[in-house]
């Protein structure tokens, strides 16, 4: 109940503020004129948030396809090219396949760089406009006037009927925003907005999904911008592309929140306040926009206060603390509790000696599962691997061991796609999969975790796993999540935002997510480093555990006293080659081994007489 009060209450306090501008707008044309654009540019906001808040994209020439759609109508009226209705119907697909194809044209570029490419879009369209002759160059077009309700040309005879088609446009696009925010989809595009690297390797095409959400994006802009010139009947360059409705857009939805849904409708409050500031404002010795001081000076004030935006006031304590009976309250939620304390029915990992450090032949798997051929990687000058070749048996552990800079990240980077080889091939169950997208290896069964834990720190524990599981098969992956989560000891932290985990947590998280796309082969990234020996002695039996079920891992370990009781095989890579492979004590003493960690050492010493790796070896590692 208190759940479904939650969602509601939102869309009450919408139709409220909607019916309050609705009965303003019928005893006013001025008001219906500051209602009209409140509802356009709200709407365009909520469309921003789509790419920019959900996606994390900050497409500030989002512009384009509101000035595009706005001329698509206006001129196909005007040169009696087509009515209005049909221009929409042209507009509103053109424009979302627009936004689908420059994803792809600006796909290598993030953050301020993606921002200052899209404005610089809209800016070209804008001086493409002003030199053409069939859209009005400069002066714009003007529509003629229809006095009769018309559906073919977009045409009321009323200022209140283009109200009351902006409160419905405005409410239908927070619906198509919360559906977006609450599905799986939704949860993928959070996944790529914090961090992108992270998702493609649990499965999720980032690429697409960005697509899509820009198209989604685009289409309603566009519906925006085509009721915008129809009230108008209006429309020129500087307003359709420039800064002005850039700003309009973006810093309302910023006020507000990225990220929520909510966030933009309660920036969007600004608009009218602008737009009544303006009103006031004579032109004379005085600010010609004060709307644009507004901006300014409410986001300085927000973004000092709350970087969130306004929408994340309600996230205080002393607000949390006030509106407490519309939190939603699960058991989960409150059984944030020590790892130890849910972990505690692990068996501890059994003391391993040095002699049952190999497996038995008896268990040793037959067939390969993975095979490294020949790879090779070159960053500029920087030759990282040269040449590299293994093999992973199906059910088999393999330790990959080597010192810092030695290229173990890299092969990992080049096996699971989110780094193309230069040369040589990757094979799994006997199929290549280099050259292929990051997502799609991941979905053939290969997953990884990191050196340092790359979790989607916005959303909680249960939505890192969450979003692998839907990403790898159809449905909502609540069920798979919460195993996953059980599995590693986390049933309880299911909740918690994964900002708030602590690292023994994190690298949990990692694993589950690792673990809910039912893999075949884990490789594993100094997953027990920086860990209280308890902590890694839980990581081990886990792994036992898993192998148990049929999963092989490559596992990449510094501290030898951690990796020798799991392995079956040790490969040691070295200046991005490999040095040697085969059972963990006939490495060790390996002359070249020994040389490349130890500097000149005899052959002939034991393994035992000699530290492992001593500079990141625990108190507690065999002899």
């Amino acid at each position: 109940m208190r759940t479904r009060l939650r969602v509601l209450t939102p869309y009450v306090l919408l139709a409220l503020a909607e019916i309050i501008a609705y009965r303003s707008s019928v005893a006013s044309s001025y008001w219906a004129n500051v209602t009209l654009q409140w509802t356009l540019f709200a709407t365009m906001a909520v469309a921003f948030n789509v790419i920019s808040g959900f996606a994390g994209r900050l497409a500030f020439g989002n512009t384009i396809f509101f000035g595009v759609a706005a001329y698509v109508v206006v001129a196909g009226d005007v040169n009696k090219w087509y009515p209005p209705l049909a221009g929409l119907a042209i507009a509103v697909p053109a424009c979302a396949v627009l936004a689908y194809g420059m994803s792809y044209a600006f796909r290598r570029l993030n953050g301020l760089m993606f921002a200052l490419a899209t404005f610089a879009v809209a800016l070209i369209l804008q001086q493409v406009v002003t030199i053409s002759g069939v859209l009005g160059s400069a002066a714009g077009l003007q529509e003629p006037l229809s006095v009769n309700n018309s559906l073919l040309d977009l045409a009321f005879s009323q200022p209140v009927n283009y109200v009351i088609a902006g409160l419905v446009l405005l409410l239908l696009a927070v619906v198509v925003s919360h559906l977006i925010a609450r599905s799986n989809w939704g949860l993928m595009l959070k996944a790529g907005r914090d961090d992108p690297v992270a998702a493609t390797t649990s499965g999720v095409n980032v690429r697409r999904n960005m697509a899509l959400a820009w198209a989604v994006s685009a289409a309603i802009t566009a519906l925006a911008g085509v009721f915008y010139a129809q009230f108008n009947l209006f429309v020129e360059p500087v307003s359709s592309f420039g800064l002005v409705t850039v700003n309009s857009i973006a810093i309302p939805a910023i006020i507000g929140g990225l990220g929520y849904v909510w966030g933009p409708v309660l920036g969007s409050a600004i608009v009218p306040l602008g737009l009544y500031m303006n009103n006031l404002s004579t032109g004379q010795g005085g600010i010609s926009s004060p709307n644009d001081l507004l901006y300014g000076a409410v986001l300085i004030v927000v973004l000092r206060l709350w970087p969130g935006g306004l929408i994340s006031v309600r996230d205080t304590a002393w607000v949390s603390r006030h509106l407490r009976w519309l939190a939603r309250r699960t058991p989960q939620d409150t059984a944030h509790r020590p790892l130890a304390a849910q972990t505690a029915g692990l068996a501890p990992a059994p003391v391993v000696t040095a002699e049952d450090r190999v497996a038995p032949e008896a268990d040793r798997p037959s067939r390969p599962l993975l095979q490294v051929t020949d790879v090779a990687k070159r960053f500029g000058g920087l030759q990282a691997l040269q040449g590299v070749t293994l093999d992973v048996d199906a059910g088999e552990i393999l330790g990959l061991v080597g010192p810092n800079g030695a290229g173990k990240s890299t092969l990992f980077d080049c096996i699971t796609g989110v780094e193309r080889p230069d040369s040589g091939r990757v094979l799994l169950n006997g199929q290549q999969i280099s050259g292929l997208p990051a997502h799609a290896v991941a979905k053939r069964g290969i997953t990884r975790t990191y050196q340092t834990p790359r979790l989607f720190d916005r959303l909680t524990a249960m939505e890192n796993v969450q979003c692998a599981a839907v990403a790898r098969a159809r449905g909502d992956g609540t069920a798979r999540a919460e195993a996953a989560l059980a599995a590693v000891g986390l049933a309880g932290h299911a909740h918690v935002p994964a900002a708030k985990l602590t690292l023994i947590e994190r690298r949990m998280v990692e694993l589950a997510r690792a673990l809910v796309t039912e893999p075949g082969i884990v490789l594993l990234d100094e997953v027990m480093t920086g860990l209280e020996e308890s902590e890694a002695a839980r990581i081990q039996e886990l792994i036992r555990q898993l192998h148990g079920r049929g999963i092989s891992f490559v596992i990449v370990e510094h501290v030898m006293g951690y990796l020798l009781p799991l392995t079956h095989r040790v490969a040691v890579l070295h200046q991005g080659a490999i040095l040697a492979s085969g059972p963990p004590r006939e490495v060790l003493r390996h002359p070249e081994v020994l040389e490349a960690y130890f500097g000149h050492v005899d052959a002939h010493t034991e393994p035992s007489d000699q530290p492992v790796m001593a500079e990141a070896r625990p108190e507690h590692a065999d002899q």
